[in-house]
């Protein structure tokens, strides 16, 4: 019995889905990947992001900016296009570490009535712009572009363009 209870507590914590993305080459780096794994969590969408950029040479970009990983917590409903629905009707949600925006529904690459939403932490380090689509495995997220904020020149402002690998 003990042994089938810690079999079940290790299964729990383990990622359900992933989904790889690969990032578009900006002014500052040649180009990148991102992963996006969907943490297994009864209660919330948890979804872990981690992305890593090859620099450009003789661009002066900190270290700390070319690699990150981020957990970012969802209500439970946006594991399928209802939580989506939700937001439009609403046109915004406050979360505990974020707020979401409803943009807009518009094609994108082909995917009619796709959601475009804006993720905006409450640390002010960066905006976060996803277009579901209840077509796409995993996520939905067709694209996630990251702007970032920060006090260094060369970054704010900087966008990361991820698109997700067919």
């Amino acid at each position: 019995m003990k042994t089938l209870l810690t079999l079940l507590v290790a299964l729990t914590s383990l990622p359900l889905l992933a989904a790889d993305y690969i990032i578009e080459p900006g002014q500052l780096h040649q180009k990148g990947s991102a992963e996006i794994v969907i943490v297994s969590d009864p209660t919330l969408f948890k979804v872990r992001m981690s992305y890593e950029l090859k620099e450009k040479d003789f661009v002066p970009v900190p270290k700390k900016f070319l690699k990150s990983k981020k957990t970012m917590e969802f209500p439970a409903e946006f594991r399928t296009v209802k939580g989506y629905q939700a937001l439009e009707k609403n046109k915004s949600m406050k979360m505990p570490k974020a707020e979401l925006k409803f943009i807009k529904r518009a094609t994108s690459g082909g995917l009619k009535d796709a959601y475009f939403v804006d993720v905006l932490p409450t640390n002010k380090k960066s905006k976060i712009s996803l277009i579901y689509h209840p077509s796409l495995p995993d996520t939905g997220w067709q694209q996630i572009t990251i702007t970032m904020i920060s006090k260094i020149p060369i970054v704010d402002g900087y966008e990361l363009k991820a698109k997700i690998k067919k």
